[in-house]
């Protein structure tokens, strides 16, 4: 199947093996919508409901107006609010933001040439220019937090063992925000202030 185009495994209905071939794709050039979209749909009908949202919001985030993304990201919904909010969507990209930025702040400095002085709308727009290519900063800082999809509930523990203590529990579909590795532990920030360390494998 690794050289069969993953096209050919999705129409056979070979999907976990059409969605490895379609993520395989989107590592290579994660710039590209469809390929997420891709993977996230072969996802959903191998039944990997976890990899179909993480590929789902890749997808949404680089196409927030898309309504057929949006409308694939229906089928699998975040497992809590906590979730939710961590998946968040802006209805623009970091680029678009900062492309904004840039007209505005090109348009206030020519104003501003044109007319002598640095006062008015013109100074508006380039206070606003400085918001927004802040606003496109703290974005791209947003989406690029490492933050992994639950397959399945998991238990958080204490320390870094397999038989330490519970330090409390993430369902299925939930988020956790990745903070520090350990050979094959990964402390993890989760809802309601929730810290504990993960197998890496289970996330």
């Amino acid at each position: 199947s690794a050289q069969t185009p993953p096209e050919q495994l999705y129409e056979a209905g070979a999907y976990s093996a059409a969605a490895e071939g379609f993520q395989r794709r989107a590592l290579a050039t994660p710039e590209i919508t469809t390929h997420w979209f891709n993977v996230g749909d072969a996802s959903w009908r191998a039944g990997d409901d976890a990899q179909s949202l993480a590929a789902g919001i890749r997808a949404a985030r680089l196409s927030p107006r898309d309504q057929g993304v949006r409308r694939a990201l229906l089928l699998v919904p975040p497992g809590d609010p906590w979730a939710a909010r961590s998946l968040w969507i802006s209805p623009v990209t970091p680029a678009e933001v900062w492309l904004l930025g840039l007209i505005a702040w090109v348009v206030g400095w020519i104003g501003a040439a044109l007319t002598g002085g640095l006062r008015g709308r013109w100074l508006v727009l380039i206070g606003g220019a400085v918001v927004l290519f802040g606003a496109a900063t703290a974005l791209g800082r947003w989406y690029r937090r490492p933050v992994a999809v639950l397959a399945a509930n998991q238990v958080l523990r204490l320390s870094p063992h397999e038989q330490a203590p519970p330090a409390g529990e993430v369902a299925r579909l939930g988020t956790v925000l990745m903070e520090e590795r350990r050979g094959a532990w990964v402390r993890v920030a989760a809802q309601g202030g929730q810290e504990g360390w993960i197998l890496g494998k289970d996330l």
